[in-house]
């Protein structure tokens, strides 16, 4: 039982790292957001361009 609640409250400790580390900031979103956008661009003018056919 000792056991128990000692990793338990060694688990209740560690949660708010854990937490910390895995939550995205909305900066990091919107900057992430901005390159998806760059890429779909990029893409699409890639797309875009007339491709000559060899014949």
């Amino acid at each position: 039982m000792k056991k128990t609640i000692i990793a338990l409250s060694a688990l209740m400790l560690a949660a708010p790292v854990f937490a910390a580390t895995t939550h995205a900031t909305d900066k990091t979103v919107a900057e992430a957001h901005k390159g998806a956008d760059t890429a779909k661009e990029k893409l699409h003018k890639a797309q875009d361009v007339p491709v000559l056919s060899r014949s």
